[in-house]
């Protein structure tokens, strides 16, 4: 395989959590196999007919790795252009969790109106739609100890690489916000 150069934006232990195997061998894994030959859908299906990748992680990997050998830009996929957010709160996934799918606690934090909660899966996933300009966000938040989780927010079908640079700041002020307002009522 190829020299690993890019480092994704998720960190190593939100991909191992979700999908059981750490960047590296992931990257690894998908060099091994012939993966820089093939197509980027052949590459999701690979990840998710012969590992049983969930889908937001299929695309996710699927990006890493073209990044990885130069074959793709940083935020581009198939369906217009993705950014992820991740980190550790000082807040419990519960706290967390609810403040995404609760409209009144969300109303805390984010505009109203502007993201509309449609999958959701305890205890911790959020899939949505973001009404301002129809893209898709995908919410997963884990624990990571009594009073912490690890939150990753990806939002995709974003129509340019600048709007997903502009999504990526607006989500990290937004999870600063969260933090304060949510935590505040603690």
């Amino acid at each position: 395989m190829e020299n690993v150069t890019h480092q994704p934006d998720i960190s190593d232990g939100a991909v191992l959590q979700a999908t059981g195997r750490p960047w590296r061998e992931w990257l690894g894994l998908l060099g091994s196999a012939g993966m820089a030959e093939k197509t980027r859908e052949e590459i999701i299906v690979f990840l998710r007919e012969d590992h049983g990748v969930p889908s937001w992680w299929q695309e996710s990997i699927a990006n890493a790795f073209e990044q990885s050998i130069g074959r793709s830009s940083n935020a581009e996929t198939d369906d217009g252009f993705q950014v992820s957010v991740s980190g550790t709160i000082g807040l419990s996934a519960d706290t967390i969790f609810h403040a995404w799918i609760d409209g009144e606690q969300r109303a805390k934090w984010l505009r109203h109106g502007d993201f509309e909660p449609g999958a959701v899966k305890e205890p911790g996933t959020v899939r949505g739609k973001w009404i301002p300009d129809g893209s898709r966000v995908d919410v997963d938040i884990s624990a990571a100890g009594e009073e912490r989780c690890e939150l990753m927010i990806g939002h995709r079908k974003l129509a340019s690489a600048a709007a997903a640079e502009r999504m990526r700041e607006f989500w990290k002020r937004s999870i600063d916000r969260m933090v304060e307002r949510v935590g505040q009522a603690q």
